[in-house]
């Protein structure tokens, strides 16, 4: 429901179904939810507020995690961000 939202231009509505995903601590869907918010936080121009994001789906980079992809990728957009940024 996140993606549709965001894909249909309700940017509100789709950060507040991925906050759901994020609050429930899913070992899968709450890495990809932080990581979709911090993504959209970006776009924005909200940075601080997207590191957050991206290191709480960082937190879930374990070996035997479901959701440890999107920890990695948080990883990758984080330091992106950074480096844009300047570190």
């Amino acid at each position: 429901m996140g993606n549709l939202s965001r894909e249909t231009g309700q940017h509100d509505e789709a950060r507040s179904f991925f906050q759901r995903a994020v609050d429930s601590r899913h070992e899968a869907w709450a890495p990809r939810a932080a990581t979709e918010i911090a993504d959209m936080l970006v776009a924005q121009g909200k940075t601080s507020t997207a590191r957050r994001y991206y290191l709480t789906a960082i937190a879930y980079d374990t070996p035997s995690n479901a959701g440890a992809v999107w920890a990695q990728r948080a990883r990758a957009r984080l330091d992106a961000m950074l480096d844009q940024a300047g570190r």
